[in-house]
C-alpha cells in the first residue's frame, strides 16, 4: 500500500514557492503539481500505483466539508478507481 495526501490543491502546496523553481535546469514534476482536485492526476497516480503493483491507498480524512473529505469522494468516484481499496 502507499499512503496518499488528498488535502493538496494548485493553491495550498507551499504557497507555490518551490526549490525546483530555483534551480537549474528547473525540476517541475512530471506529471504536474500534486492536485487532488484534478481528475486526470489522480487517474495517472492510480495507473502508477497499479503499474507497481500497488491496490491500497492509506488516506487521511479530517471530517465532513473538508477538502480532504471532498477529494476523498473525487478519489473514490474516479473511473479509473476499482481495483483499488481506500482505507
Amino acid at each position: 500500500g502507499v499512503y496518499y495526501y488528498p488535502w493538496y490543491s494548485n493553491t495550498q502546496f507551499h504557497g507555490r514557492k518551490y526549490v525546483r523553481y530555483d534551480i537549474s535546469p528547473k525540476q517541475l514534476p512530471a506529471i504536474g503539481e500534486y492536485n487532488q482536485e484534478k481528475t486526470e492526476t489522480i487517474s495517472k497516480h492510480l495507473e502508477m500505483t497499479r503499474k507497481a503493483n500497488v491496490n491500497l491507498w492509506v488516506s487521511s480524512w479530517w471530517g465532513p466539508g473538508d477538502a480532504t473529505d471532498t477529494n476523498t469522494i473525487g478519489i473514490m468516484n474516479n473511473k479509473d478507481f476499482p481495483g483499488t481499496k481506500l482505507s
